[in-house]
């Protein structure tokens, strides 16, 4: 089957997969552990984790139907240690940039904790959130999205493809808690999350931003044969992401628009260093074939 249907039919699959199954699964935790932190977790979260979960166990059967299921395109490549120490060096000193200079400006500022325990659990939170965010979500996108449309179509579709398929999922809106949890709950939050897809406030600069992120990551996978250097790179994207919004508070005159929030992301500065990342990335990998 083409890849793109097959993906196009997965996308569809896992979208009301997810909303009909959050309801029950909603009902369930509050029937069986009413005084959990399970069940104490906004319905929207349910819808998200169930969209999650459908996604990761769809690949299999995605990948017999795509004809990409040797792998799943998840190979590590030549020289995992080293590519992965290249990926998070680019990834954290990149958005470091953006990071120091906010604050050198004013646009940002330095907010420290009182507690001493917060300053040593907030960071291990964000390394664990980090490298979890950034495997899972290279398996799925440079993995076996990439490289299903590579094989295919070649590069620059499956490159453009995955890196836009890539940003566009980030705009999901957040989303009121309904009164009641019904049938058709999950239904009303898919909406309300997929309405973020038109929010031009939100796509702009933030979609160009996350697509050249996406293409980066989609460089390092090409040029390094595996994952490990995108893995790498995505976890230190996320790792800073988290410390920013810990470690510092905007100021009252900031501008966002070029500055972004704490996003980081969102801002104009932040799309200027990623296209000199995305420079940068590719003449290191053209010079150093095995990093």
């Amino acid at each position: 089957m083409n890849p793109v249907r097959a993906w196009l039919a997965y996308l569809v699959l896992v979208l009301a997969g997810g909303a009909t199954v959050a309801p029950g699964l909603w009902h369930g935790v509050h029937q069986l552990w009413p005084d959990s932190l399970i069940a104490a977790q906004p319905f929207h979260r349910y819808v998200h984790r169930s969209l999650l979960v459908l996604a990761i166990m769809g690949l299999w059967p995605l990948g017999k139907i795509a004809g990409f299921s040797k792998g799943f395109g998840m190979e590590w490549g030549r020289f995992p240690v080293q590519c992965f120490r290249f990926g998070w060096l680019m990834g954290f000193a990149s958005l470091g940039i953006v990071a120091i200079a906010s604050i050198l400006v004013g646009q940002r500022h330095l907010h420290v904790p009182d507690s001493a325990l917060t300053w040593l659990t907030e960071p291990l939170k964000a390394l664990a959130t980090a490298i979890g965010v950034g495997l899972v979500e290279e398996l799925l996108f440079r993995g076996a999205l990439f490289t299903s449309l590579r094989h295919r179509h070649g590069w620059l579709m499956a490159a453009g493809w995955s890196s836009a398929i890539y940003a566009l999922v980030h705009f999901f809106r957040r989303t009121p808690e309904p009164l009641e949890v019904t049938f058709w709950s999950g239904w009303v939050i898919l909406g309300q999350m997929l309405a973020g897809f038109w929010d031009l406030s939100a796509l702009v600069p933030g979609f160009f931003s996350l697509f050249l992120v996406g293409w980066i990551l989609a460089v390092a996978r090409e040029r390094t044969g595996g994952l490990t250097a995108s893995v790498g790179m995505h976890s230190a994207w996320i790792f800073w992401l988290k410390l920013y919004a810990f470690l510092t508070i905007s100021a009252q005159d900031s501008t966002t628009g070029f500055w972004g929030t704490t996003k980081m992301i969102d801002g104009w500065i932040a799309f200027v260093v990623l296209a000199a990342t995305l420079f940068f990335v590719r003449l290191q990998m053209v010079l150093k074939q095995k990093i």
